[in-house]
């Protein structure tokens, strides 16, 4: 399912956290029909086993889905625009083998 995600012609792909980690159907949001115990997997850091991140950056990169630092621009004195500062979201950041914090 992820391969396929990444390797479609979309502008954007998103993949599930729960098909990221594996977790199989006890990750499963919604239940249609279901009057309870929809919502109720939620995710911490320490799911994310060793192998998870580097494995998402190999296909991501292989799909050219790899985050691309992006640059927004500044203002400088008086309103004047500056070379602009680099931004890149936690996970992308992690993603690229980075340190979020």
């Amino acid at each position: 399912f992820i391969r396929s995600v990444l390797g479609s012609v979309a502008d954007t792909a998103i993949v599930p956290l729960q098909d990221v980690l594996g977790v199989g159907s006890e990750g499963r949001m919604n239940f249609p029909g279901r009057d309870s115990g929809n919502w109720q997997w939620r995710f911490t850091w320490d799911d994310l086993g060793a192998d998870a991140l580097p494995r998402f950056r190999r296909l991501a990169t292989r799909y050219g889905r790899a985050p691309r630092r992006a640059t927004v621009p500044t203002s400088g004195a008086g309103g004047a625009r500056g070379s602009g500062v680099e931004l890149t979201p936690a996970v992308p950041e992690l993603l690229a083998g980075g340190d979020p914090a």
